[in-house]
């Protein structure tokens, strides 16, 4: 489900779709789609896979991987914002 009222969107979305799944890129997709990030907002995603850069809507802001585990935030293409800091 998604919800959205009017022109507002959110600051952050997490992801954590059931592992070896294609759930993150169509949630991309919906995302873009639906314009459900602020402009200054991130995407954090944990997955098992690394991340497929074949959609241009977002972009990685930072990753890292943890044994098995990968870890992303991700901004839309008009971010401007900075994150510093390990993680």
């Amino acid at each position: 489900l998604i919800f959205k009222r009017g022109n507002e969107g959110f600051d952050f979305i997490f992801l954590d779709p059931p592992y070896d799944s294609d759930y993150i890129k169509r949630a991309l997709k919906l995302i873009k789609s639906y314009d459900l990030l602020k402009k200054d907002g991130m995407i954090i995603i944990e997955s098992t896979k690394m991340l497929e850069q074949e959609e241009d809507s977002f972009k990685v802001l930072k990753e890292k991987k943890y044994k098995d585990i990968f870890i992303y935030i991700l901004t839309g293409e008009d971010y401007e914002g900075y994150l510093s800091g390990k993680f």
